[in-house]
């Protein structure tokens, strides 16, 4: 029994480490668009071939899913790898205190709901005003897990 244990935590471990990994890629992708929309904002190319206020929001959603994945790899780590989480007790802001499945699940569903409303608007501005009726499928998602949210808070 205490085999299998051992053997979990490794699992555990492995997922954590890709899943910071996966945080760290989309962090370098957000710095590079980020430094690509401030080169064209610097050189005047402002609106010809590059639109740097585009580049820029894209980085803020790259950066808003590091974010997601640095959460889910905390919680996991708190929640499965009790060593971590009193290491990580002390320095984490109260707001990402996470006890069980519930607060992690609650973290995460508002994490992800701010990068959808993130890339809804990233949408409707790239779209330069040809809306379709498919666009109303993302902000009806987003509705329901606000509800959903307001209801599991509840």
């Amino acid at each position: 029994m205490l085999e299998r244990i051992f053997q979990i935590r490794w699992i555990i471990l492995i997922v954590v480490i890709f899943t910071v990994l996966n945080a760290i890629a989309f962090l370098f992708i957000g710095v590079a668009s980020s430094v690509e929309g401030y080169i064209a904002i610097f050189s005047g190319d402002g609106g010809q071939e590059l639109n740097p206020g585009l580049t820029i929001l894209d980085a803020l959603d790259d950066f808003l899913t590091a974010l997601v994945f640095i959460i889910f790899a905390m919680g996991i780590a708190i929640l499965f790898l009790p060593k971590k989480q009193e290491v990580l007790k002390d320095k984490l802001p109260e707001w990402l205190s996470i006890t069980n499945f519930t607060d992690l699940k609650l973290l995460l569903w508002e994490a992800v709901l701010t990068t959808l409303v993130v890339y809804f608007v990233n949408s409707v501005v790239k779209r330069d005003g040809n809306y379709s009726w498919e666009m109303l499928i993302l902000p009806g998602s987003i509705l329901m897990l606000s509800l959903c949210i307001y209801i599991l808070k509840k």
